[in-house]
């Protein structure tokens, strides 16, 4: 089944107006997301901006780590063409753990202003995820890494801070 991407995601290098994506519901949340960037939220299948967070967080974080070396080798030898699509998802990846973080979905239209409202955001994230956004090549890339590691202790840390603080109101 062929969905049309909403206007909020229609926004360079993500999507064009019109474009649409191809949902097959047979596919697992990863798949799902390694398909075409944002998929979780153009579809809300999951809604992982409001059930299971830490857990959707976590594994955008895992396939990020699986994948990060080879696309770091490729951009040093110049191939970074070869991992385009690749490196979009990867950038999706990183808004999407960012939004879900907050408890939102993804509004591409918005970015700059969403970010410096979140309460839960890496230092300097508005401008670091501008960079990114914008940044072609190597530098850009290494800064999504950095990017995506501070991302990954955010979300340990919230994680954590609701369990404690479920465990104080449970007493």
């Amino acid at each position: 089944m062929y969905k049309k991407v909403p206007s909020s995601f229609c926004v360079a290098p993500f999507y064009r107006d019109g474009e649409e994506v191809y949902v097959d519901e047979g596919q697992d949340f990863i798949t799902r997301q390694l398909s075409y960037p944002f998929m979780e939220d153009i579809t809300a299948f999951t809604k992982p901006w409001q059930v299971n967070t830490t857990e959707a967080i976590r594994e955008l974080q895992r396939t990020f780590t699986c994948q990060k070396d080879r696309h770091l080798a490729l951009l040093k030898e110049g191939k970074g063409k070869e991992i385009a699509h690749e490196q979009l998802v990867m950038k999706a990846f990183m808004l999407q753990s960012l939004y879900w973080l907050n408890g939102q979905r993804v509004k591409l239209t918005q970015v700059a202003h969403d970010v410096h409202t979140f309460t839960h955001a890496p230092l300097n994230a508005a401008d670091r995820v501008l960079f990114v956004l914008h940044g072609q090549g190597d530098r850009g890339f290494v800064q999504l890494c950095s990017f995506m590691e501070d991302l990954n202790k955010l979300n340990e840390r919230v994680d954590l801070l609701k369990k404690l603080s479920k465990r104080g109101s449970q007493l």
